[in-house]
């Protein structure tokens, strides 16, 4: 809320709140509102209000006001901005894909993973295994025994975050994979060098590494951002069924999509749900 320089944080059940704050470190003494006359606001002027609602009751608990400056004095510095890579899928671009029979944008692999594809019918046991030798399927494989089933089917959850989850499980069990508590981290199956998204909005956050750099991958060696594949399911936003598919080497993306050449990031910082419980049925700001 700009006219009162505050921002508003829900919180609900945990042990602790992870305070996440966008594209700026709260803390610091950066410009963010400059005025005609007088002096301009700050970050660490904003004033954060974290308003506890019981979940069960549905009943406002307590409400927090606390500044940048108190809660880096008690809890400890807001951490590391995470970096946060994003590409641009339009309207058109998904439009296009979508009229394709079938509905799949395809490109093969890069010429140095080809090298590594399977010679037998053997692979890695574990998601999170390096891709080797002799363990890595082709992306024609994975086009087979994934994109082209997946089409039309339905992702329970209705946020996009939870979509992404359920659709890393579904390309998980059908490329074999059991562990299914592995999953997770770039890329989301390490052992087959592929990341897997959701679009339902034009926006696709691609976390922390992004094809638009060419970066080794620690958990693939060999690869680089611009060598692992991407499975991008295109998927209704109401119903979320998976309408399309992407699967392409991350270096061929950009030659259909745009990324985003600024990264967001978020500022964080933990804080424990015993404090907020300290307040039940209070309304304070900066308490002692």
């Amino acid at each position: 809320m700009r006219r009162e320089f505050i921002e508003t944080y829900l919180i609900t059940t945990g042990t602790s709140y992870n305070l996440q704050v966008w594209n700026r470190n709260p803390a610091a003494d950066s410009v963010q509102i400059e005025y005609e006359a007088g002096p301009p606001l700050l970050a660490n002027d904003v004033r954060f209000i974290f308003v506890r609602v019981d979940t069960v009751e549905h009943m406002i608990r307590c409400v927090v006001v606390l500044t940048p400056d108190y809660i880096e004095a008690r809890f400890g510095r807001f951490g590391k901005p995470t970096i946060k890579q994003q590409m641009i899928i339009t309207a058109r671009h998904r439009a296009e894909i979508l009229a394709r029979k079938p509905p799949i944008l395809f490109y093969p692999d890069s010429s140095e993973v080809r090298l590594l594809l399977r010679a037998t019918k053997t692979k890695g046991d574990q998601i999170r295994d390096s891709p080797a030798s002799g363990t890595l399927l082709s992306i024609e494989e994975i086009r087979d025994l994934v994109a082209r089933p997946i089409l039309g089917t339905r992702l329970s959850s209705a946020a996009t975050k939870n979509r992404g989850q359920a659709l890393e499980l579904v390309v998980a069990r059908r490329l074999g994979y059991t562990n299914e508590n592995l999953l997770g981290g770039y890329p989301d199956i390490a052992n087959q060098a592929l990341e897997v998204k959701v679009q339902d909005a034009p926006t696709v956050d691609l976390g922390k590494y992004s094809p638009q750099f060419d970066e080794a991958v620690p958990l693939c060696p060999g690869f680089t951002t611009r060598s692992i594949r991407y499975l991008i399911a295109l998927t209704n936003a109401t119903t979320g069924v998976v309408e399309g598919i992407v699967l392409a080497p991350g270096g061929r993306l950009g030659d259909h999509f745009a990324f985003v050449s600024d990264s967001n990031f978020k500022s964080q910082r933990s804080i424990p749900m015993a404090f907020f419980e300290a307040f039940d049925g209070l309304s304070v700001s900066n308490p002692a």
